[in-house]
């Protein structure tokens, strides 16, 4: 089976609706602007400039459209992380050393980042909240109805 490709506000959709092409042409683009800030930007030290950069030029990256394209699987989580490790050691000028996992996740605590699929359900559960309170273009389908505080059970008291 053929399968063709459309790329449609800057995102790249299959014929299958999968998104493995979408997260190899995104770590390729995160990757290139990475490593385009570690050559550039050699002269600044601090790690809070650092991580500025990052989020603007980089990380900003796997957040247009989350929604939409989130990896589902291990194996593609963990492809867009390595370019976050790749980050953190470089924001924290530890481009020699390696982490364990736990390692990372502590540096990742010290920068205030969040490891990214712990992001993307982020900007998920923030997409349904604002749906979920008309704070968004995108409502509710009409099978789906809001309960009222009587209804879950949580009778006020006066």
């Amino acid at each position: 089976a053929v399968v063709s490709t459309q790329s449609t506000g800057g995102i790249i959709v299959t014929s299958n609706f999968s998104w493995e092409h979408h997260i190899d042409a995104l770590f390729n683009k995160a990757s290139s602007r990475l490593g385009l800030l570690k050559r550039t930007l050699y002269f600044v030290k601090s790690k809070e400039q650092k991580r500025s950069f990052y989020l603007a030029v980089v990380r900003s990256q796997f957040e247009h459209c989350v929604q939409v394209w989130r990896p589902t699987t291990v194996v593609l989580n963990k492809k867009l992380e390595r370019i976050q490790r790749r980050a953190v050691k470089w924001i924290l000028s530890e481009q020699d050393h390696s982490y364990s996992d736990l390692e990372y996740l502590m540096r990742l605590r010290d920068l205030d980042l969040l490891p990214l699929n712990e992001r993307f359900l982020t900007s998920d559960l923030i997409l349904f909240y604002d749906v979920y309170n008309d704070l968004s273009c995108i409502k509710l389908p009409p099978y789906v109805r809001k309960n009222s505080d009587e209804e879950r059970g949580r009778f006020k008291r006066r």
